[in-house]
């Protein structure tokens, strides 16, 4: 059955035909007349039917823009997605189609009347043509005009086919969301499986846990019983000790005085202590001229024994490589690659990496450790004493505890090692009752770590810069410059003062791991060719060949946030710096 408006439409052409046949039989003026409201009407009839159009157009540009619309809320509420949305959208969806058949279906029989008329009018033109030329050109306008709109509804057409490609598309795409549904059901069935059988494990060593504390609390009850009788006998002992308190109340009272004035002497006892310990420290002066005569000896050593091939770094296998670039990490500033692109293939790289390896390991195993000597002795002898990592950490927390007594008890142990043979040469002799009559063999102990300490290195990763033959002078000397460190690690750790050794994670932080010219705490090592140090301000540093030695503190034993004097720079290689650079 074809829609209301289209039975209208058929009811409006049949009246016209019957009116219009009728008509014909008039006079050519008349004829005239009825040609032009037969024209007329067809125009009211086309304008109608685009209003209609237009409805329809409207209504599906609506129904387009409800799709679009809950494509966006489907989009960003997908994990929310609900079946009652999806059949509502495909009774949308099947609604918008039976609208367009019905618009097919109107469109069809409009198609089929017009034609109908257009013949009877062609016809009739035909019959009157020599009465009424202008009527067979109305009939050739109003058949363009139904070719234009006829090329309308074909684009209209297009544009539901487009819709209905869309409506296809967003139906795959419900598909597809229904499908990440399912995988997500899929994960969080095999999650919450995953959890419950690490719950039920975690529920089994719980209640082991607990069994065996039940057997604790019964052993520990079980003690507990044990220790009554002595509890009571204590208790006994106990009362007959508070009878011998009040007998020895009187005794107490006359020796008040007597130990007010121990306590006055041993007062001044320790002051004179603290006086000869401070006093035993080594002056600025010394340390200073020390490490730097240590500092010329060791950039001679590296000189001596460096190889001249820097391709051999580049050439070394991975696992090497990986070795070799891990040691350095601590004072060079690694790219991505590996070394800085400023070292690579240089002559003077080798050098300064071996060196830098040198001063950076005796630094750091003798001059920044104040109980070195606990490893030497437990490796010269039975390893009886405490290890030098717990007797740092014990230092570690009385500083934190109380800075200033522990410092005085490193300081005095640091002495009593220094004077009773560890950082001496020679067989020295102890006096008093006690001692040691032969304090040589604890020089001996420091001896053997210092051979221990040289082979590590050798065999390490300065293998890699060392020449290929290498004498036993090579570790002989090597041997003699960490003695020398040790013992002289003894006579700075006899000293109050706080020792820090500062390097290139430290000079990154406070310096921002730019060379600093005329800094208390930095200097240019001799690998930077330049002759104008100040070319070389705030250069990116790229090694710390010889970190900074730097004591914290006084002799007095005060002043540990504020007092800071330098002992020995640390030397820095940096980058090169441009002609700009130098201008500027």
């Amino acid at each position: 059955m074809a829609p209301p408006g289209i039975m209208d439409d058929l009811g409006r052409l049949a009246f016209w035909r019957s009116n219009s046949t009728k008509s014909f039989v008039s006079t050519p003026s008349t004829l005239s007349r009825q040609t032009e409201e037969h024209t007329a009407r067809l125009e009211k009839l086309f304008q109608e039917r685009e209003d209609r159009e237009k409805e329809h157009r409207r209504e599906v540009s609506a129904l387009t823009r409800e799709v679009a619309e809950y494509k966006r809320r489907e989009e960003s509420t997908a994990l929310s997605y609900r079946t009652e949305q999806e059949e509502e959208f495909r009774r949308k969806i099947r609604s918008l189609e039976n609208e367009i058949g019905d618009v097919k279906a109107q469109r069809q029989a409009r198609e089929s009347l017009l034609n109908d008329e257009i013949q009877n009018l062609n016809k009739t033109v035909e019959d009157s043509k020599g009465e009424n030329s202008s009527l067979s050109d109305r009939v050739a306008e109003l058949k363009t005009a139904e070719r234009g709109h006829r090329q309308a509804e074909t684009a209209h057409l297009e544009k539901i086919a487009k819709l209905e490609k869309k409506v296809q598309r967003q139906t795959d795409k419900i598909s597809t969301l229904e499908s990440g549904i399912n995988s997500l059901n899929d994960q969080i069935e095999t999650a919450s499986k995953t959890a419950k059988e690490h719950h039920e494990r975690e529920e089994s060593r719980w209640t082991a846990e607990v069994t065996e504390a039940k057997k604790e609390l019964e052993k520990y009850w079980w003690q507990v019983s044990q220790l009554e009788p002595e509890v009571v006998r204590l208790q006994q002992e106990n009362k007959r000790l508070d009878q011998a308190r009040r007998k020895a109340s009187a005794r107490v009272k006359e020796l008040e005085a007597e130990l007010r004035e121990k306590v006055e002497l041993a007062h001044n006892y320790a002051k004179t202590i603290l006086d000869k310990n401070k006093n035993f420290a080594a002056s600025d002066a010394d340390i200073k001229a020390w490490f730097q005569s240590r500092s010329k000896s060791w950039y001679g050593w590296a000189r001596d024994f460096a190889h001249s091939d820097p391709g051999k770094i580049a050439a070394l296998p991975l696992k090497e490589k990986e070795e070799f670039l891990s040691a350095t990490t601590p004072f060079v500033l690694l790219e991505k690659e590996g070394l800085p692109q400023e070292l690579v293939g240089k002559k003077r790289t080798v050098h300064v990496l071996l060196h830098a390896m040198l001063a950076n390991s005796i630094c750091t195993d003798a001059i920044a450790s104040p109980f070195w000597y606990l490893e030497a002795i437990n490796q010269g002898s039975d390893p009886t004493l405490p290890a030098e990592e717990g007797m740092g950490n014990l230092y570690k927390l009385l500083t934190s505890l109380r800075e200033p007594e522990a410092h005085q008890w490193r300081a005095t142990m640091s002495r009593i090692m220094s004077t009773s043979g560890i950082g001496q040469s020679g067989n020295l002799r102890a006096k008093g009752a006690g001692a040691l009559e032969e304090t040589s063999q604890l020089a001996s102990y420091r001896r053997q770590y210092a051979q221990h300490l040289a082979t590590a290195f050798l065999k390490g990763p300065s293998r890699f810069l060392l020449r290929d033959k290498l004498t036993d002078t090579c570790a002989g000397r090597l041997t003699e410059e960490i003695d020398n460190a040790l013992k002289f690690s003894v006579t700075l750790w006899s000293g109050r003062s706080d020792i820090q050794m500062e390097g290139l994670e430290d000079f990154q932080e406070r310096f921002q791991g730019k060379f600093k010219q005329g800094s208390d705490e930095m200097e240019l090592h001799r690998g930077n060719k330049g002759e104008d140090v100040k070319a070389y301000r705030d250069q990116p540093i790229l090694v710390v060949v010889q970190p900074a030695i730097v004591a914290l503190g006084t002799e007095e034993g005060d002043e540990y946030d504020s007092a800071r004097r330098v002992w020995m720079k640390a030397q820095v290689n940096v980058m090169e710096p441009t002609p700009t650079d130098m201008v500027l």
